[in-house]
């Protein structure tokens, strides 16, 4: 059930929970207007923006989210000391904790004390309950796919703090709290199915996108996912801030969300060269344009770093992408659409030269960006020409 989207918002509620539905507040609506171009065609598409996934919840993620909240808060009693001192490193195993376990369900309890350590929840006077439940509610709507999953989410989220704590000024508290909360529902519901598949099968998600512009595909679905989740007080991180604060948030939220859209890759990176390499360029925080920079920057950072991480935890995730990529291409087969590239599991590319050509090609050039405009983020680039080094020798 959807008006116009800038005045009167509702969100069907997320069926994990059977979380009820409500109106989004009013002091949304001046940041819901700027993102009008990417959702007004929701009107037309309420449907289809929100269709619910075809698969039912299991037990464990229908339980109430009080009754959820609880459960995980209890759960942090289990952390262990070495567990919290290395969820604060580059180099935290997030691939360990894959297979649905106690352990993996430690994963919500490490993310919030990782998140804990930037100080943003007492500076925000943010209840701890509240950053669970939002972490929790984008989990549950996480699906079971091989690289796209809530374990991919959690990696991205703890490495951005990772990466905040080494640079703590790039950005004030507001921008960097909001990049967590982008980071945590950066691809929300994801199938494991890229935005060229959507756009190739027609899904309903592509011809919603389609029909508000040039919007991409899934950073938009992520964006309603976001909106419908933080509507609920239990999950409403951005609940304490001012009217001002608060529209400002949901404004750098969209922008960090679809600036993940790796189609827009190449642009963001032309943009932020042009600025790196401008006449005596020295990053400032107090310059708006620098701290735009930062934000994409920063949470792209966090989204391909599984390249960057030890050689062993990098093998890990460059097996998952393959994985999630094959599934694609045997979808893509059986409907008779064109394989997408890396996606043909008959393919004879060894994953060693997969991984050497996203280096060559993307990553290499985009952390050496960042550490041009960042420059006490120097490391990712460090381990990432020793990674290369091992795929060479793995060929």
């Amino acid at each position: 059930y959807m008006g116009t989207l800038s005045e009167c918002l509702f969100f069907f509620a997320p069926s994990p929970a059977s979380w009820h539905c409500q109106q989004a507040s009013r002091d949304v609506a001046p940041a819901l207007r700027w993102v009008a171009p990417a959702l007004a065609a929701a009107g037309a598409f309420g449907g289809l923006l929100l269709a619910r996934r075809s698969i039912a919840p299991d037990a464990k993620t229908s339980r109430c989210l009080s009754a959820e909240i609880a459960r995980y808060q209890r759960l942090a009693a289990s952390l262990t000391v070495e567990q919290k001192e290395a969820v604060l490193t580059y180099g935290f195993p997030s691939t360990d904790y894959r297979t649905p376990s106690t352990a993996h369900d430690q994963l919500v309890p490490l993310l919030v004390y990782a998140v804990q350590a930037l100080g943003l929840l007492a500076r925000f006077g943010i209840p701890e309950s509240v950053l669970y439940g939002a972490i929790i509610a984008a989990k549950a709507e996480y699906r079971d796919v091989p690289y796209h999953s809530f374990v991919h989410a959690f990696d991205v989220v703890q490495t951005l703090c990772v990466l905040l704590r080494h640079g703590p000024d790039y950005l004030p508290p507001l921008e960097q709290l909001v990049l967590i909360v982008a980071a945590i529902f950066h691809d929300v519901d994801h199938q494991g199915l890229n935005n060229t598949f959507h756009q190739k099968a027609a899904t309903p998600l592509a011809a919603l996108a389609a029909a508000a512009g040039d919007v991409p595909t899934l950073e938009l679905h992520h964006c309603t996912r976001a909106l419908a989740i933080l509507a609920d007080p239990r999950c409403d991180v951005f609940a304490t801030l001012s009217g001002a604060d608060r529209t400002l948030a949901y404004r750098l939220l969209f922008d960090a969300i679809l600036a993940t859209d790796m189609q827009r890759h190449a642009a963001i990176c032309t943009e932020a060269t042009a600025i790196v390499e401008a006449p005596g360029f020295a990053y400032d925080a107090a310059d708006a344009a620098h701290r735009a920079l930062a934000r994409r920057l920063l949470l792209k950072a966090a989204d391909v770093s599984n390249v960057t991480k030890p050689f062993a935890i990098a093998k890990q995730w460059g097996e998952c992408v393959r994985e999630e990529f094959w599934k694609q291409g045997d979808r893509e087969r059986a409907l008779g659409l064109a394989i997408s590239p890396f996606c043909d599991r008959d393919d004879a590319v060894t994953l060693a030269d997969t991984q050497i050509g996203f280096i060559d090609y993307v990553a290499t050039p985009f952390f050496a960006l960042l550490e041009r405009a960042l420059p006490r983020l120097a490391f990712p680039a460090v381990a990432l020409a020793a990674n290369r080094e091992r795929w060479i020798a793995v060929n």
